[in-house]
């Protein structure tokens, strides 16, 4: 066997400079991946801090607080304030309103994940109707679907006290997979995690461009940078590349949004998350006939919609028939997202128009394209 040192000596002296290059890709590699991992943790933490579980409704944010965040390269800061509500500011909310009240609860799209909340469609809605002496409040949460709604708002109206005078609902694809597998009551009647019998996400046809880059992402600083500046030169100079940004979400293995496209799906869960939404809907219909308050429901499509134009989504005529049937107003977004007849490149540069970069969310034209909408529909009805 030969000797390691002179091995390592031998590599060393006929190749130097590809010895130097992989010991300095070895060592930096090390120094990213444990400095971004120790920053993650902090962030973690403090992440963690503000997001907070809640014994009736499941979970929150953390009542009066601050934390700044970043996603996407965007930098913002997320407040919430007495009510545990996201907010422009830390502010005390009164329970009883001196002007008109209008609140809005739905999952991480009505949140508006990523951005400050005066850059949500909800923000913006408040920025613009302040001025006509009505208020409005955000009790939006991610992962929020019916059962959560309905708990929360029979918890804020009745054990807090929270005065509403209008109530806006909006309902997420995935709400349907949240019912089927997520979420059930306790004997106590407050939510609790239940036990998933079907998991959305398969991985039939493993994505190892997708794999690779979510490593680096979560694990490194520098070479994640350096991988995206490789993907753009490389992979992004073709079109059909383009699409990799959103390619996990459009694909037949994604099922958390496919219950609109895929019988399969919708016989696995999709059924059953239609039948506990309606469930949990009634009762929040019934509440609110009970204490007196205007709801508004709306609907809105992720990017599979987009993709696969589906304009005349069963997500749509279910609540419109749903609304129809309870004398309900409905707002429908999906003809503001979906024109049928776009090409496979002009429905990628409407991903890139109106949702954050490889993701299902809205950034902020998509945000303010709900706003503008509500409000022109709201003042003029």
């Amino acid at each position: 066997m030969k000797n390691p040192k002179k091995v390592k000596k031998y590599i060393f002296n006929n190749f130097p400079r590809t010895t130097i290059f992989i010991l300095t890709i070895i060592l930096t590699f090390t120094l990213d991946f444990v400095l971004t991992n120790i920053y993650n943790k902090r962030i973690s933490d403090q992440k963690r801090s503000i997001r907070i579980e809640h014994p009736v409704f499941h979970h929150t944010f953390k009542k009066n607080s601050k934390i700044h965040e970043s996603l996407y390269k965007n930098k913002f800061t997320i407040f919430t304030n007495s009510l545990g509500f996201k907010d422009r500011s830390i502010r005390a909310i009164q329970l009883v309103p001196t002007k008109h009240r209008i609140l809005f609860i739905g999952d991480s799209f009505t949140e508006g994940i990523g951005l400050s909340y005066e850059d949500t469609f909800v923000g913006l809605i408040d920025s613009k109707l302040s001025k006509n002496n009505i208020e409005v409040l955000n009790a939006a949460r991610v992962s929020y679907s019916p059962i959560i709604y309905w708990r929360k708002i029979k918890f804020l109206i009745e054990d807090l006290g929270l005065g509403i005078d209008e109530l806006v609902v909006f309902l997420d694809i995935s709400d349907v997979r949240d019912e089927a597998t997520r979420y059930q009551l306790s004997e106590n009647m407050n939510v609790i995690s239940g036990n998933a019998s079907y998991e959305p996400s398969t991985t039939k046809n493993i994505d190892y461009n997708y794999l690779l880059k979510k490593f680096f992402h979560k694990n490194t600083t520098v070479y994640f940078f350096i991988l995206n500046l490789v993907y753009d030169e490389i992979g992004f100079k073709q079109e059909s590349k383009k699409l990799n940004l959103w390619s996990k979400y459009i694909s037949s293995d994604f099922n958390l949004d496919k219950w609109t496209l895929n019988n399969e799906v919708y016989d696995k869960y999709g059924k059953d998350g239609v039948a506990s939404m309606k469930k949990y809907m009634n009762k929040l219909l019934e509440l609110t006939k009970e204490h007196k308050i205007d709801l508004t429901i709306a609907v809105y499509p992720h990017v599979s919609q987009i993709w696969y134009d589906d304009l005349n989504s069963m997500h749509v005529q279910i609540w419109k028939d749903w609304s129809k049937k309870n004398q309900i107003k409905f707002i429908n977004y999906f003809p503001d997202f979906i024109s049928k007849g776009l090409s496979s490149s002009e429905k990628i540069q409407l991903f890139k128009k109106y949702f954050l970069p490889g993701d299902v969310h809205y950034n902020k034209k998509g945000n303010k394209l709900i706003a503008d909408k509500f409000i022109k529909t709201y003042l003029n009805q």
